[in-house]
């Protein structure tokens, strides 16, 4: 199964609309997976608490995406 993911992955941040507060960024990838006529779209939340940083977080999970689309197109 050959599946390939788009590296023009997007995140935002996401905030409390009624407080404001920070609450952690959301990243949206697609996944072109062969058997299937459109790519599909996912997205992952990462909360950002005292301990974590969602940002760090959130980049390691863009890149072990990415090397897993370039290991299977070498």
């Amino acid at each position: 199964m050959n599946n390939k993911i788009d590296d023009n992955t997007r995140f935002r941040p996401v905030y409390d609309e009624k407080t404001g507060k920070f609450l952690g960024f959301k990243l949206f990838y697609v996944v072109e997976t062969a058997g299937l006529l459109s790519p599909v779209a996912h997205s992952r939340f990462f909360k950002e608490t005292w301990y974590r940083n969602s940002y760090r977080a959130m980049c390691r999970f863009r890149n072990k995406l990415l090397s897993k689309q370039n290991e299977n197109h070498k």
